[in-house]
């Protein structure tokens, strides 16, 4: 392997493994929800709003973050991302009251935002043959983080462990791989404009005076909504659907979700064979897409309970196996924006869904059946949406 490809993988796998702490992050405050009640006098509904100020922090800065990435580098953001993450670390375990929670769950939120507007750039910038691939693994990394965490907070109630501890080693996991991973990047002197080589990451903004195909870029933002939200419909409100409709046991419907987890896990391997192989992004979309609503059916028709668990599986792997990242990496190398201004653009349009789709399920809380009809039209739109992104694509590629 050459020095520029070691260099590179080095990179990848610092920014990898901070994504690996990302998903036990955000899981982390609802893991402890009982303790930080303790710690603060407070009430479990009071760290819930704690944990709300998660969401918050990441809208607010995610689209300023990922316009900025574009002008003051990848790396500046990254380091701001991990800096943010072990200053929420710490600052929980020392905060005396809710307030204080509050304010360190929104750094939590705005250390995602800087994290997604260095790092889906960044490693576009530096495989932009497999970008796709490449960006698809941040979710298996996101999902290894999800199922490490659970298994940590085990071992420190079973050994009747302070719950701190789960907190101070995820803050030494990013120390460590700030220094054995990303030091080399960070130290590399940045370069004006983007290259072929594997360390020069930072991107300025684009210089192309490329005419902005707006219809695109509305679908784009649509389906940063639409992804983000068929899948969230469906697991907030999965387990209560499988006790109030389908008349299963609660621990019955709540293993469901672990089929859901199991699909979307398999489905990040999945992606990364075939985007390393002939296909390009947004040959997946529309067949992912279709496959998610689809899978949507029997749940909602109430199948035999077999073919639920079947169902729930293979919609976890179409609906959140990475199909969201596929859709920012074709936009990020279709439309002609930084890629840092695409992240952010992109994901803020999810961000949104997530505070806009509870008020509107809200409506529905004493009829669950219609959440679930209703998550069905996210998937139907979520097709036409896709289908008119690809045919616009391959019009432009076909043009060019």
């Amino acid at each position: 392997m050459s020095p520029a490809n070691t260099h590179r993988t080095r990179i990848s796998i610092g920014l990898y493994i901070n994504y690996i702490v990302h998903g036990a992050g955000v899981l982390i405050l609802a893991q402890s929800m009982t303790m930080l009640a303790g710690q603060w006098h407070t009430t479990t509904a009071a760290v819930g709003a704690v944990i709300a100020a998660m969401g918050i922090g990441r809208l607010v800065v995610l689209l300023l973050s990922g316009y900025l990435s574009d002008r003051w580098g990848r790396q500046f953001f990254v380091g701001l991302g991990m800096t943010s993450y072990l200053v929420f670390f710490i600052g929980i375990l020392w905060s005396p009251t809710a307030a204080w929670g509050f304010a360190f769950s929104f750094l939590a939120g705005c250390a995602n935002s800087f994290l997604d507007a260095g790092t889906y750039p960044a490693l576009m910038d530096v495989y932009p043959e497999q970008a796709g691939a490449a960006n698809v693994l941040i979710k298996g990394a996101m999902s290894a983080g999800q199922f490490l965490l659970p298994l940590l907070v085990g071992w420190t109630i079973n050994a009747h462990a302070w719950f701190g501890i789960n907190y101070l080693v995820l803050a030494a996991v990013l120390i460590i791989n700030a220094t054995a991973f990303l030091t080399p990047w960070w130290r590399k002197s940045p370069v004006k404009q983007q290259t072929k080589s594997a360390g020069n990451i930072k991107m300025t903004a684009p210089t192309t005076h490329e005419k902005m195909p707006w219809l695109l870029f509305i679908l784009f933002i649509c389906y940063g909504f639409l992804s983000q939200g068929i899948f969230w419909v469906f697991t907030q409100n999965l387990t209560q659907y499988g006790i109030q409709v389908l008349h299963l046991a609660p621990s019955v419907s709540g293993s469901l979700l672990s089929w859901y987890s199991v699909g979307s896990f398999l489905c990040v391997l999945v992606n990364v064979f075939f985007l390393s192989r002939r296909f390009r992004p947004h040959q997946l979309l529309v067949p992912f897409t279709i496959g998610g609503t689809v899978t949507l059916l029997p749940i909602i028709l109430q199948a035999p309970t077999a073919v639920i668990y079947l169902a729930t599986f293979l919609f976890g792997f179409c609906t959140a196996g990475g199909v969201m990242q596929l859709g920012l990496t074709v936009m990020g190398e279709t439309l002609p924006l930084g890629r840092g201004t695409a992240t952010g653009f992109y994901y803020s349009a999810g961000a949104i869904s997530q505070f806009i789709l509870p008020l509107i399920t809200a409506r529905w809380s004493t009829d669950i059946m219609a959440v679930f009809w209703f998550d069905l039209s996210i998937a139907v739109s979520g097709i036409v949406v896709t289908a008119l992104i690809s045919a616009l694509v391959n019009r432009r590629s076909s043009t060019e």
